[in-house]
């Protein structure tokens, strides 16, 4: 699957959501792109951009959106592969 069919399934999730999380929206879809997230190492790279926040309601923001992202990306490349 490549970026664009990423982004375009990150426009159809972020729709209607904040500005803030539409902002996650992109950067969590950016990183499954460019091959910055997969699956080995999905969490801790979460993990890394989380490590200076210390609000847990925005942590758990970031994690709900990156489990959005990450398993509609992968559904959909499971689609497409055997599509």
């Amino acid at each position: 699957m490549d970026s664009v069919l990423v982004f375009k399934l990150i426009e159809k999730l972020a729709s209607g959501q904040s500005i803030r999380e539409r902002r996650r929206y992109y950067k969590i879809g950016g990183a499954i792109s460019d091959g910055t997230i997969n699956q080995s190492n999905y969490y801790v790279v979460i993990g890394q951009w989380c490590k200076n926040i210390t609000s847990d309601s925005a942590i758990k923001s970031w994690q709900r959106i990156a489990d959005h992202v990450y398993k509609s990306v992968y559904e959909q490349r499971r689609v497409v592969s055997y599509g």
